[in-house]
């Protein structure tokens, strides 16, 4: 039977679908990790209705541990957080069931988009579709539950786009208000989606010839890009007021400005790296795994940077063309503008910030299949049915293969032992990752093996890493050094409560309930939305309850 030259929809939901199981299924047994357990295991707003509506327009860490260094407005993601959380409590597979139907949704959309903005021929569209979906630097944004942001925005972007090209065609209110509504899904996901107007100018470009058959494109995309404008600023206005009352440390992180704006060619060419050939995985890039520029007269600042400058040269000519692909490399370098440090992110680089600009690349790769299908000799008899036998073909093996790939990647994801043991695997000389890979391996039970680690690796003066050597003294029944490297902590790092809290712990134990209330009255100015503290001074009230009640036994 002859295949039709247009994918039926069946079969591409069905691929699409395949593709997303094979590749990110196992999540669904996964745990909650790293920011997960900020963000939702111990986060009052999720857990809380009356927390929830007093913060939901408000920073996404307020009262967390990371509420002053991390300011983010991001309404609608803890608004699923919290939703979920009214269905299912702390199981983690509806979280994480609830990544893979967005990224699912974002696939379909994407084959709509690579369609209609990208002009791709339909088989060529869902190559596309299939490589957004299964690129292995997708990962970490589908297999974190946090990553959410990223996939949330990009079914708000994806959506807003196919609505755009409907309204630019036959312009109506119905269609105005759903570009605009799905627009605010993405601005309320993530504030890199304020990219959506500029990235209209090269779409328009691009398609300007069948856009403009009537000659109504120029002055309908006018008017749509002077609105968008208007709701994206009105959007900042409302942000700015939302947190008025937040003030986010500004985290270089090469430690300055001028050595992170001269490491921003060298980070642009890393992501481009990723998009060819991302391997091997690493959790965040930082300046013990990717190093930092000092100095223009570097080899590396002008290789990375001869780099950029011929891409860029490439995407320009290409796009004068009104090529695709010209289209598709605007793409990625408007998608991956926002988090290339020109604004200052706590990390140099992180395979999660690619999920936008993956679908770049993705169209590319589209174009690169349809070329060889219509260019590599025919092995059919009839011409016209030969390009969708060998495009099924090549996408049920381009599935496999990708899926097969995805599964190590997303099994690293499991739990925070497999993330962190990897992490420090990839990046030994990382502090930060040594010390969380240490404190999972003590809440997993392994304290003998974190404690060798710390010792082979010190790091002197930091809070976290004396409250883990404590921790790890203790469960080895050796009391007596742990509550020393806790007093001596408590002497320069009075503002970080893990200490407090250990010790008031200890001090309960052997009966100091007096040193445990101070100790735990100083925590609780610091954070008074921590659950541990309140449990804390409840055991500290019931503990002086039992020693007034055995006092006034005669």
């Amino acid at each position: 039977m002859p295949l039709p030259l247009r994918p039926p929809r069946w079969l591409i939901l069905l691929l699409l679908t395949g593709g997303v199981a094979l590749g990110f299924g196992v999540t669904l047994g996964g745990d909650f990790v790293f920011d997960d357990q900020i963000l939702i295991v111990n986060n009052p707003a999720v857990h809380s209705p009356e927390i929830f509506a007093a913060r939901v327009f408000g920073s996404l860490f307020a009262g967390t541990v990371n509420e002053s260094a991390l300011v983010f407005f991001r309404p609608l993601i803890l608004t699923t957080y919290f939703v979920t959380h009214r269905i299912a409590g702390l199981t983690p597979w509806p979280y994480h069931l609830t990544n893979l139907l967005l990224h699912l949704l974002n696939g379909l959309l994407a084959v709509g988009v690579a369609r209609v903005w990208f002009g791709l021929r339909p088989w060529a569209a869902l190559a596309a579709g299939l490589v957004f979906v299964l690129h292995p630097a997708q990962t970490e944004s589908v297999a974190w539950i946090a990553g959410r942001t990223d996939v949330l925005a990009a079914t708000g972007l994806f959506g807003a786009l196919l609505l755009t090209w409907r309204w630019l065609r036959r312009p109506s209110l119905a269609l105005l208000t759903g570009v605009l509504a799905l627009y605010h899904v993405a601005l309320l996901s993530k504030e890199n989606a304020l990219i959506l107007a500029p990235l209209l100018v090269p779409l328009v470009w691009h398609r300007w010839r069948l856009l403009d058959r009537r000659g109504q494109a120029l002055r309908r995309s006018a008017y749509l890009a002077g609105v968008l404008t208007l709701f994206a600023l009105n959007f900042l206005l409302w942000r700015a007021v939302a947190l008025s009352g937040e003030r986010a440390q500004v985290a270089w992180p090469t430690g300055s400005p001028s050595t992170t704006l001269l490491s921003i060619p060298r980070v642009l060419m890393l992501y481009v790296r990723l998009l060819v050939w991302p391997h091997p995985y690493t959790l965040d890039y930082t300046l013990t795994n990717q190093g930092i520029v000092t100095s223009p007269s570097e080899i590396l600042f002008w290789l990375p940077l001869l780099g950029c400058l011929l891409l860029a040269t490439l995407t320009l000519r290409l796009l004068w063309r009104r090529s695709p692909a010209g289209a598709a490399l605007a793409w990625f370098w408007l998608m991956i503008a926002p988090v290339s440090q020109v604004r200052p992110l706590v990390i140099l680089a992180a395979e999660r910030y690619l999920y936008l600009p993956v679908f770049g690349a993705a169209v590319i790769a589209g174009l690169c299949l349809h070329w060889l299908w219509t260019r590599a000799p025919r092995v059919a008899v009839e011409p016209a049915r030969c390009v969708p036998r060998r495009a099924l073909a090549t996408l049920l093996g381009l599935c496999l293969l990708l899926g097969v790939v995805n599964i190590p990647r997303s099994l690293i994801w499991r739990t925070d032992e497999t993330l962190f043991r990897h992490a420090l695997t990839r990046d030994p000389l990382n502090a930060h990752k040594l010390l969380n890979c240490a404190d999972i391996l003590v809440d997993f039970g392994h304290h003998e093996e974190a404690y060798e680690l710390l010792q082979e690796n010190p790091v002197p003066h930091i809070a976290f890493y004396d409250r883990i050597m404590a921790d790890c003294l203790f469960r080895m029944r050796r009391p007596a050094e742990a509550e020393a490297r806790l007093v001596a902590a408590l002497d320069y790092a009075r503002n970080y409560t893990g200490v407090h809290e250990l010790l008031a712990e200890w001090y309960l134990l052997t009966g100091r309930v007096e040193a445990a209330e101070v100790l735990l009255r100083e925590a609780s100015k610091i954070d008074p939305d921590s659950q541990r503290i309140r449990l804390l001074q409840a055991q500290a009230r019931e503990a002086r309850s039992r020693v007034a009640l055995a006092a006034a036994i005669p």
